[in-house]
């Protein structure tokens, strides 16, 4: 894949980066109400200001680390330990949107698709109403994210590279998105 494809291919992503950097919190779907305090309490837990292994301030309390949605072990939710968390969410976000657009960029070009069809079709992905649905759902954009690349791994016949893309979709919080990729 070409530098320029992949430079276009990200460009959504990284616009969504930069507004979070600038102050725009994501408000859709459960980020809010749910991703917005995992985040801080993960903050807290990476920080060891607070148990891995249980979230208090839900009801009765409930099981944190046993959540995959709390994303205790996804690095890419730990952007939460150096921003603040509502910062934090938007980077993810356009971390995952980049992520998905180059990944989906990179194997339309190993399916044949010429530098500027596996730009359109990376946008295509990117702006697909499912997708910037799930950008409120942060633990199913996290899984889709890594599937294009499986499967371009997949396709070159690294298993290696499969199970790592499919495991940082396990890792990203939704296991039954990762399986079925």
């Amino acid at each position: 894949m070409s530098r320029w494809s992949a430079v276009i291919a990200g460009i959504p992503g990284v616009a969504v980066v930069f507004a979070a950097l600038f102050g725009w919190v994501p408000h859709a779907r459960d980020v809010p109400a749910y991703f917005v305090p995992l985040r801080h309490h993960l903050a807290r837990v990476l920080r060891g200001e607070a148990s891995p292994f249980w979230l208090e301030q839900v009801g009765c309390g409930e099981p944190f680390l046993a959540n995959p949605q709390s994303a205790v072990l996804y690095p890419p939710a730990w952007w939460c330990l150096v921003l603040d968390p509502e910062m934090a969410v938007g980077v993810e976000v356009g971390l995952h949107l980049a992520l998905l657009g180059i990944g989906v960029a990179r194997l339309a070009r190993r399916l044949g698709a010429d530098g500027g069809w596996s730009a359109a079709a990376a946008w295509g992905a990117v702006a697909a109403g499912p997708v910037l649905d799930s950008s409120g759902v942060l633990n199913n954009l996290n899984a889709l994210a890594w599937l294009p690349w499986a499967w371009a791994a997949a396709l070159a016949g690294s298993v290696r590279g499969c199970a790592g893309f499919v495991g940082l979709a396990f890792l990203a919080g939704e296991p039954q998105l990762a399986l079925l990729g």
